[in-house]
């Protein structure tokens, strides 16, 4: 951004009054006030690089000291300035875009997380493509251009393991389970306890879930309505805690994408109540519990937990659990989590696996009008292609989602895919008490429309793998200008 075009934002700002603007006239303040921001985000870089090259010269304190100091920043905020700037350093074009307002400091954050995990081979590779980069990021959102980097970097790194025949992802699922661990300490000051856990994503995926599960369960327990949203979590972490959890790991593969999971035998809880990884059946359950270990033998499921939550769901396309990774492969958690295909191919060995063919327009049960609320398959097929949201840009995850009637159940709206989609409860408050119009085509083209009858979002809402088959134009370098 030159001069000329700071001073005119700041003064658009100046005289700005949001207290009495339309909608397009708060819409433009908002972009003014990202511009200035974001201008100022590029000075910040080059301070904390100007700082660097002092303090190498032994004239200046190290940056994070001086941008916290100066700035009354945090020191975590320091540092994350000083690791952007050395982003900037890389990939020059990405600064630049920062100080026109054409991007955002998260953005550039996106690519220096990237940039520091990479070795200096695939480092490069990735740098060499920073036109391609940088024109998804003035088209994404920062939670979305997060994804990009990630899954181009895991792309790049997949075709030149394949190339050479070495499997690194393998010793980097590996290093990343060696590397979890707990802290635990006690605060004098606050009299609070701490618990820190850092862990891999298979064993995170598993902690994030059973809190989900409990967290619900929690919120519909009596008085729990007025309670903040922390002091739930608590209660959920303390609950998740409390119930043993002992049962073999579950996992998925489908033909698109598809998900896995074990359900309970036990007569005291619901038919479909999902198991945990490693929860065990007590003996004396109905229809008393047996599976086959990875060596083939069958093992019977001893007593354990008096609670039982469920398990991770995991989606992989049939050529990459089968074959290799390619253009345009899936194989995470139902919340977008990356997995090592090594790592899901060893949980398929005691998965309950279902398969799930996806086409351009999705997959259909009809189920009529006899059932409306969604049953377990249609969730496991609506979750192979939404990991979030279906509210246009939400990053709300699908298991944080309710499944919405586009064509409401009250208007004679079926329980089919074609008629679902997930949405959080922001959105589907819109949809329903707040005056909002959403419609969906078969393809899963969604219109959100205002109250003014203002179209205010329009687009596909499979984020997953666009209609379960193209390949995502953020894994392959010749489309991510797509």
């Amino acid at each position: 951004m030159n001069t000329d075009s700071v001073q005119a934002a700041v003064s658009a700002l100046l005289v700005a009054d949001p207290t009495c603007a339309d909608r397009d006239e708060v819409a433009s303040i908002v972009r003014r006030s990202r511009e200035v921001k974001s201008w100022l985000e590029s000075v910040d870089v080059q301070c904390a690089r100007r700082t660097r090259e002092l303090a190498s010269a032994g004239q200046s304190e190290p940056p994070e000291s001086l941008l916290g100091d100066g700035g009354n920043r945090t020191t975590k905020d320091a540092v994350i300035i000083t690791t952007r700037s050395h982003a900037c350093d890389a990939m020059p074009a990405f600064e630049a875009a920062l100080a026109d307002g054409l991007i955002a400091g998260g953005h550039v954050d996106a690519v220096a997380n990237v940039l520091k995990r990479l070795d200096d081979e695939i480092r490069a590779t990735f740098i060499s493509h920073e036109a391609q980069l940088l024109a998804a990021a003035t088209r994404e959102r920062i939670v979305e251009f997060e994804r990009t980097t990630r899954e181009f970097a895991a792309w790049l790194t997949a075709e030149r393991d394949r190339e050479s025949g070495v499997d690194t992802a393998a010793a980097e699922a590996e290093r990343m389970r060696e590397a979890a661990n707990i802290k635990q300490w006690f605060d004098k000051a606050s009299g609070m306890h701490h618990i820190h856990a850092e862990l891999d994503p298979e064993r995170a995926a598993k902690i994030r879930k059973a809190l989900r599960v409990h967290l619900r369960r929690v919120r519909k327990q009596d008085g729990n309505s007025g309670r903040s949203w922390g002091h739930l979590e608590v209660d959920a972490f303390m609950q998740a805690i409390a119930s043993g959890v002992t049962r073999k790991s579950t996992a998925s593969s489908a033909s698109s994408a598809s998900s896995a999971t074990a359900t309970s035998s036990d007569p005291e809880l619901p038919s479909d109540t999902e198991l945990p990884s490693d929860t065990v059946l007590p003996p004396d359950a109905a229809n008393a519990t047996t599976g086959a270990g990875s060596d083939g033998q069958l093992e019977a499921f001893e007593p354990s937990a008096e609670m039982r939550v469920p398990d991770i769901t995991i989606l992989v396309d049939h050529h990459t659990i089968h074959d290799r990774p390619h253009g345009h492969s899936i194989c995470e958690t139902s919340d977008g989590i990356p997995l090592p295909i090594d790592t899901v191919r060893r949980l398929c060995c005691d998965a309950e696996i279902t398969l799930a063919s996806v086409d351009d327009n999705g997959v259909v049960r009809k189920l009529g009008r006899s059932q409306r609320t969604p049953n377990r398959a249609q969730r496991r097929e609506l979750q192979a292609m939404h990991r979030t949201c279906g509210g246009g840009g939400c990053d709300v995850s699908f298991d944080d989602c309710q499944i919405h009637h586009v064509l409401f159940w009250r208007n004679f709206g079926p329980t089919n895919i074609e008629n679902l989609i997930p949405l959080c409860s922001r959105h589907h408050h819109l949809a329903h008490e707040g005056g909002w119009t959403l419609t969906m085509t078969p393809d899963r083209i969604v219109t959100w429309t205002r109250p003014d009858g203002t179209v205010h979002w329009h687009g596909s809402s499979v984020d997953r793998a666009p209609n379960g088959v193209r390949p995502s134009p953020s894994r392959d370098p010749n489309r991510l200008i797509a």
